[in-house]
């Protein structure tokens, strides 16, 4: 499929951009909570995905159907967007904490504008095999309620997703869903306050 090939039509495209905003204000949210701490950039990355799966199923699998979800489970940037469904079905859904969800990978000294230094944490997924039972679980005998994600969302998670940077699989999600309709690109970021 090139480029495009999904435009929405206009009954889906106002979902579509308010989504699309939403994943970028939440993308921002988590950079800035990094500095804080697990905790905080974990709730931040849970907003980001839960945001990739109203795009993925409420606008575009529901708009272009089947056709969708083929080119999605063929597209790599689209698997991105399978395996982050396991991480939004676990995270809303399980009834644990997982507080090893996002690993920390390196740290960063930042300069603060009224002076002093904060440390930035750069952070990647767990792998699917340090995930607790209780938060992954999908066994044969699991009711359709009981399963927290398909066998493919779980297959695309331990494949494109698990260890990799937090940051660079939810930029995946952007350009996927950007790719296939590049109307919910924005041509320039909105302004920042100096005062920020």
């Amino acid at each position: 499929m090139t480029q495009g090939m999904f435009s929405l039509p206009a009954t889906h495209r106002p979902k579509g951009r308010r989504y699309i905003r939403e994943i970028r204000r939440a993308i921002l949210d988590y950079w800035y909570a990094t500095v804080e701490d697990a905790e905080a950039a974990a709730l931040e990355a849970r907003r980001v995905v839960s945001a990739v799966n109203v795009l993925d199923e409420a606008v575009f699998a529901d708009a272009f159907g089947q056709p969708y979800r083929d080119h999605r489970a063929r597209d790599r940037e689209g698997k991105v967007v399978m395996g982050l469904e396991l991480i939004r079905n676990c995270e809303e859904h399980a009834a644990v904490v997982f507080d090893e969800l996002l690993v920390p990978y390196a740290q960063f000294s930042i300069p603060m504008a009224h002076g002093g230094t904060r440390m930035r944490t750069v952070y990647r997924w767990a792998r699917y095999a340090d995930l607790p039972p209780d938060y992954a679980n999908l066994t044969s005998t699991a009711t359709a309620g009981q399963k927290r994600a398909r066998k493919e969302a779980q297959g695309a998670f331990r494949d494109w997703v698990e260890g990799r940077h937090v940051l660079d699989t939810l930029f995946d999600a952007v350009r996927f869903f950007q790719d296939l309709d590049p109307g919910l690109a924005v041509s320039e970021p909105p302004e920042t306050n100096s005062c920020l």
